[in-house]
């Protein structure tokens, strides 16, 4: 796979004409900025993120398709701002469009301060958090890694939820750390909230993270059972809920 290098990422991200981007030519830019690429060993098979009648898939569609069609080998190339940035702007350029529209009648810092935020990634947090691409691979690699025996339910509550619950858990390293804390988070957030309707309350949620922050954050709660943690976070929902 051709990825920009870095000097032409950095080049790129400089232009005037950044707050353009996702309505331009990619290759016309490519060639009118003189950006050079190099090959860079990756196992990708470009995916569609749109269903069969054009629609926009949901963020738990397309985060299993592309992380099917992607196999990054390490942790470098996972965080490589450079691959993430030329497959927004190249297979998935109509995705990212789609999914991050931009608003009509931005100033142009506005509108580079977008394309900055969903097609490029400066810091951990862009990656995790904004990039359009980056945010869904990411989520996908940490249920494998960290979930896989509730694989199911979690990549559901994680990405098929609400998109406010994977920003309220990576800002609490502690906990999203800990596999069995999370086993039970899991559990606790798919039965009230998808097994039994509930409509998704962001409060309730924070709520039940404050309570394993308040259990003792790194000590305590890591050296309990999920069992208890759930038990522990059924109980603070019947509180607030």
């Amino acid at each position: 796979m051709k990825v920009l290098d870095q000097e032409s990422l950095q080049r790129l991200i400089e232009a005037d004409l950044l707050g353009d981007m996702p309505t331009l030519d990619f290759e016309a830019v490519a060639a009118d900025l003189s950006l050079s690429f190099r090959d860079v060993k990756i196992d990708h098979k470009p995916a569609s993120l749109f269903t069969e009648s054009g629609a926009l898939m949901s963020d738990l569609e397309a985060g299993r398709a592309l992380y099917s069609a992607l196999q990054l080998p390490g942790v470098i190339q996972e965080s490589d701002a450079r691959i993430w940035t030329t497959l927004a702007f190249t297979d998935y350029k109509d995705y990212c469009a789609a999914r991050w529209p931009m608003k009509s009648g931005l100033e142009k810092p506005a509108r580079i301060a977008h394309v900055k935020a969903h097609y490029f990634i400066r810091t951990a947090r862009d990656g995790e958090r904004n990039h359009a691409l980056a945010r869904l691979w990411k989520m996908m690699r940490y249920v494998d890694r960290t979930l896989p025996a509730i694989r199911e339910k979690a990549e559901q509550v994680l990405l098929g939820l609400n998109s406010d619950v994977p920003v309220q858990i990576l800002g609490r390293t502690n906990i999203a750390s800990s596999s069995n804390i999370m086993t039970a988070f899991v559990e606790t957030l798919y039965s009230h909230y998808i097994e039994d309707g509930r409509k998704y309350s962001r409060d309730q949620v924070r709520s039940l993270l404050t309570e394993l922050d308040l259990q003792g954050g790194t000590t305590v709660v890591p050296l309990m059972d999920s069992g208890q943690v759930s038990e522990s976070l059924r109980a603070r929902l019947l509180q607030v809920s």
